[in-house]
């Protein structure tokens, strides 16, 4: 019973120990499947990244040779694309640049 005593007198006086544990458990468990909170900032801008890159080689090279880079670098996006978004990828095939950034951004929702 002294053993049982004391701890409940130690519980009384400590009482936040217990409970700064519980918390921290409880935000453990409930982010545990949760993304990263930038994600979605981090794909727009690799988004970015690759639209600044194609005007970067369509300036240098031409829009044919920009276009073709970009099917090169993104060939396996363009084959993981479903019937409505490579419609989409057809539209934008006229400028790499949106073309690069749809592609990034399919990838990375498809992933």
């Amino acid at each position: 019973m002294t053993q049982l005593w004391r701890g409940l007198c130690w519980l009384g006086r400590h009482w936040y120990i217990p409970v700064v544990v519980v918390l921290g458990v409880a935000v453990w468990i409930l982010s545990r499947g949760r993304t990263s909170p930038t994600a979605p900032v981090e794909v727009e801008l690799e988004a970015i990244e690759a639209g600044a890159e194609v005007r970067r080689v369509n300036a240098k090279l031409g829009a044919e040779q920009a276009r073709q880079h970009v099917q090169d670098k993104y060939r396996e996006q363009l084959a993981a694309l479903d019937e409505k978004q490579r419609a989409r990828a057809e539209e934008l095939s006229n400028d790499p640049a949106k073309l690069a950034k749809f592609l990034v951004r399919a990838g990375k929702r498809g992933s």
